[in-house]
């Protein structure tokens, strides 16, 4: 059976819709995100980053900026504003 790639940004506004409008728990949806990363149908590119990621965002954080944010690290990039000159 093919693996269904997934890729990170895709969870950031299913992520905003459960906690705005569903009102869902953190600690839900980290358990969900988790279990996500684990299904071997499922392939992620970031992988080990969204697993982070997700510790993270369980205590504290808004997930699109904690991935943002470790794939800058891990990529030695630089986070650059839209207001930030070139």
């Amino acid at each position: 059976m093919p693996r269904q790639l997934i890729r990170d940004h895709r969870f950031n506004s299913r992520l905003w819709v459960l906690e705005s409008v569903y009102e869902s728990a953190r600690t839900e949806i980290a358990d969900c995100l988790e279990a996500i990363t684990d299904m071997p149908v499922y392939y992620l590119p970031d992988n080990p980053i969204v697993r982070k990621v997700v510790g993270q965002y369980r205590k504290k954080g808004d997930f699109a900026d904690l991935i943002i944010t470790e794939q800058t690290k891990i990529r030695n990039a630089e986070i650059r504003s839209v207001n930030t000159p070139i």
